[in-house]
Order: C-alpha cells, then sequence, then structure tokens
C-alpha cells in the first residue's frame, strides 16, 4: 500500500500491472481469555465499549493498519488500534492479555490458531482462505467488508504488450507446480495469478478504495 502512503510514488502511472500473484488475507484473532468469541459478540462488545476494545496494529500505514480502520467503519465501532513495530510483539502482548485483538495476516496466526492459542473471528478475505478453510469470512457472517493485500509483478509503463503477457505466463507457470501451489498456502497466501488487465484495474481499484484510509492517518510520509 506504498501508493496510498506515499503521494510521491505513482505506480499507476509508471508502471503496468503484469499479473496479482497471490491474495495475502489477513484474520482477526482475539485473546482466549476475551468475552468476545464471534464477530457478532465482537462488535456487540466493541459498540458497548466505545474506544476501549484494543486491536494490535503490527505496521504503521501498511494494509493492515488501513484494513482495521475499514472494519472498524464497517461495524460503526470505535475501535482502539495499538502500533507495534511488527507481529511478534503484538502477539506476546495479545498472549499476555495486555490488548484484545489482532488483525494480521494468516501466515503468522496460523500456527497460533492451530495450537488454540488465539480464538479467530474471520478472514477478510471475499472467500475462505485455504490456509484456514475453517475460519469464515466477514461477509459469511453479515458483515459486509473485504480487505485482502497482494503480491504482484510489474513492469515499467511502457513495456509492449506482448512482453508483458509473456512474462506473467512464463512466471505464471513456474508457480502453478504442486509443489509452489502447497508452499503458497502453507505460507497463508491464496493463489490468484490474474492476467494483466485485472491486476491494472485491481491496483487502481485498491488505490482509490485505500487512500482515503490512508489520508486519515495523516502520516509523516504522507
Amino acid at each position: 500500500m506504498v501508493p496510498t502512503t506515499y503521494k510521491d510514488f505513482k505506480p499507476l502511472e509508471g508502471l503496468t500491472q503484469v499479473s496479482v500473484l497471490v491474495d495475502v488475507p489477513f484474520v482477526m484473532v482475539v485473546n482466549n481469555e476475551f468475552p468476545a468469541k464471534t464477530l457478532g459478540d465482537f462488535m456487540n462488545y466493541a459498540k458497548m465499549a466505545p474506544g476501549q476494545v484494543s486491536v494490535g496494529n503490527v505496521g504503521l500505514g501498511r494494509q493492515g493498519h488501513l484494513a482495521l480502520l475499514g472494519f472498524g467503519k464497517a461495524i460503526g465501532a470505535d475501535l482502539l488500534p495499538v502500533p507495534y513495530k511488527g507481529s511478534t510483539p503484538a502477539i506476546n502482548d495479545l498472549l499476555g492479555g495486555q490488548i484484545n485483538a489482532i488483525l494480521d495476516n494468516v501466515g503468522v496466526q496460523k500456527p497460533f490458531i492451530e495450537t488454540h492459542k488465539v480464538t479467530p473471528l474471520f478472514v477478510t478475505s471475499a472467500r475462505r482462505s485455504p490456509a484456514l478453510p475453517q475460519v469464515p469470512t466477514a461477509v459469511e457472517l453479515g458483515v459486509s467488508f473485504e480487505s485482502t493485500a497482494w503480491f504482484g509483478l510489474a513492469a515499467p509503463r511502457a513495456t509492449p504488450p506482448a512482453v508483458v503477457l509473456y512474462l506473467r505466463d512464463t512466471i505464471v507457470a513456474g508457480l502453478q507446480t504442486p509443489e509452489q501451489l502447497s508452499r503458497l498456502t502453507l505460507a497463508g497466501l491464496t493463489p490468484v495469478f490474474s492476467t494483466p488487465a485485472q491486476a491494472n484495474a485491481r491496483a487502481a481499484t485498491d488505490t482509490h478504495t485505500l487512500a482515503p484510509l490512508a489520508a486519515s492517518l495523516n502520516l509523516p510520509g504522507n
């Protein structure tokens, strides 16, 4: 989400997207002692205690932070974001009961969920994550909210379309082997392998959607 937090970086003008390779969904997890064990309960609790439900933010200005802001707006609740320099200190505080929840990458939280050290409420992707198929989406639970980061490949804007397509097909072919697909899923990533047109459209949509949230943070780099 660099384009939304650093105005001097304008990838929509200088780059053409080759492919969205993978989605990076987020998952909301809560401390096992937190009273809310479902998304519905979390929403009710947050509305009854505005500004008191603490949610770890593992990266200032990153998409997880923007997703947290968007989620608060979607449920009409005033959450308390707590900034951390990465996932590890946030997880330590969550397990220790210093904060109530974390919105973090699926791949990071997957081992803590599988060992029942935290309770997952929902994933932020449009569909369930292959890495956490047991965890529902927010949309499934009746909340109109979706926010998914992604990794992709881009090329200089003037790259000929035939070259862009060749790059896309070559890289995707190398990633679509059973071994590579398994590795991506284990890392909490969801394979996408979009066309260049789809990737350019998504880059434009995400920039338009997330830019207002980023601007509201008033970060020094913004």
